[in-house]
């Protein structure tokens, strides 16, 4: 099952470039930064870190791109 196939079973839309979202299998909030082999590449929305590749299930969009800021 491909990352879209997925999304679509879940009815959630995909997440774009500078969303908000909740990763769930982590328990963090993270924006997309990039997608590597049709996974969103997130970054920890506080402190940077590493970006890691996360299932698309397991994500929840909080906010779209230009709708949430950085306090």
């Amino acid at each position: 099952m491909t990352a879209q196939t997925a999304q679509a079973a879940t009815g959630e839309p995909m997440p774009g470039i500078g969303d908000l979202l909740r990763d769930q299998e982590r328990g963090c909030d993270a924006v997309v930064t990039d997608f590597q082999g049709g996974k969103p590449l997130l970054r920890h929305r506080y402190g940077g870190g590493e970006p890691w590749a996360a299932e698309p299930v397991a994500l929840r969009i909080i906010a779209r791109s230009g709708e949430w800021t950085q306090p």
